[in-house]
């Protein structure tokens, strides 16, 4: 036993794997890794240290026994594969107990002093003999209903109303459910009414006293009324009770929150919305498809066709007048033989100077043809 000095360190203890009963309460311990291979462990107490983690313990699986009150843990599922007999976690934050519903061979159990508000995963350890959830946050007490082998209970300062479901335990030597705060949820009734505590046999339990004191209870019922034009200020009712028949001790209080009862807002008359008048919708102007101003197709310049060459033009001859006949001369006996006739030397001068007039005027004609073909050329090109 090392109890109540002040050791910090437990590191020197972690050789020592065939002990089976290490108890260490009272100390400055803080880690306790060193035990995690002590596995012939089967007794341990380590309450009243600074130890917020448990997990060396898992391995330990011949423990029976852990004592760990007033330490600063809050997780325990280090303890879900042991096989406890008694387990003491008073004065510690645990909240979540899951880890504990297979430890069925458990007969004690200490957990107050806690943030339990679930105790469900209890319902099947039913070899309890002695269990403690005083100081919790407790509000049901449904899943203890079963077990039946308890002897000492003890539900001291939670939120129970109803103890009711704990009338199957019959082994009971006394049941401690001192200083209850039940709070349940806020309400808008009008008029406000709760229902007063219930005695292990379900019977309601008259209040011993009501406030605001304008409140009326109705023992057939078993409910406490108040009037909201009875409140004045209050925001909350609230009622006491205690209950002291022989193997229990209930008391505490029931406090319910008043919230104000909602003014219904005025619906509105809707504003009829106007009719919008249609705002025509205008014809689109057409845009005039401009007409194409046709590109002007070149006028070709004509190609000047030749002007022929035109031929000499023969003057039509001109007809030669037939000689008038020549009276035959008288024949001249005395000049026959001598002289010529005059006449013909004559027209044939004169048919002569006709043919050399018409050849001139032909080459004139023809010259003055070919030099204006020439200066049409010219002038085209």
């Amino acid at each position: 036993m090392l109890d109540y000095n002040q050791i910090a360190d437990a590191s020197p203890l972690r050789n020592l794997v065939k002990l089976t009963y290490l108890s260490l309460i009272s100390n400055e311990i803080s880690d306790i890794t060193a035990l995690r291979n002590l596995t012939a462990l089967k007794f341990v107490y380590i309450s009243g240290n600074h130890i917020s983690d448990i997990t060396p313990l898992q391995n330990l699986t011949n423990l029976v026994l852990v004592a760990a009150n007033v330490n600063e843990i809050s997780d325990i599922t280090a303890l879900r594969n042991l096989n406890l007999l008694a387990l003491g976690l008073r004065k510690n934050q645990v909240s979540d107990i899951t880890p504990l519903q297979n430890h069925t061979k458990m007969t004690q159990l200490f957990l107050s002093d806690n943030q339990i508000s679930d105790v469900t995963p209890l319902q099947n350890l039913t070899d309890l003999t002695q269990l403690n959830l005083g100081n919790n946050r407790v509000s049901d007490v449904t899943p203890l209903q079963n077990l039946t082998d308890l002897t000492q209970l003890d539900i001291n300062d939670n939120r129970v109303s109803d103890v009711s479901p704990l009338h199957h335990i019959t082994k009971v030597q006394v049941i401690n459910a001192r200083n209850q705060k039940a709070i349940l949820p806020a309400t808008i009734d009008s008029p406000v009414t709760m229902e007063t505590a219930k005695r292990v046999d379900g019977s309601p339990i008259t209040p011993t006293s009501m406030t605001p004191t304008s409140g009326k209870y109705d023992p057939a019922t078993g409910r406490a009324t108040w009037e909201r034009t009875d409140l004045g200020s209050s925001t909350t009712v609230s009622l006491t009770f205690e209950e002291r028949p022989g193997s229990i001790i209930f008391t505490g209080s029931i406090e319910q929150p008043v919230d104000p009862v909602p003014t219904p807002t005025p619906t509105p008359k809707p504003t009829p919305t106007p009719t919008p008048t249609p705002t025509p919708t205008p014809t689109p102007t057409p845009t005039p498809t401009p007409t194409p101003t046709p590109t002007p197709t070149p006028t070709p310049t004509p190609t000047p066709t030749p002007m022929p060459i035109p031929g000499p033009v023969l003057p039509a001859p001109t007809p030669m007048p037939a000689p008038a006949p020549t009276p035959d001369p008288k024949p001249d006996t005395n000049h026959a033989k001598t002289s010529a006739p005059s006449t013909g030397t004559s027209t044939l001068s004169k048919t002569g100077s006709n043919i050399t007039a018409a050849v001139i005027l032909m080459t004139m004609t023809l010259l003055t043809g070919l030099g204006a073909t020439i200066i049409r050329k010219r002038a085209t090109s």
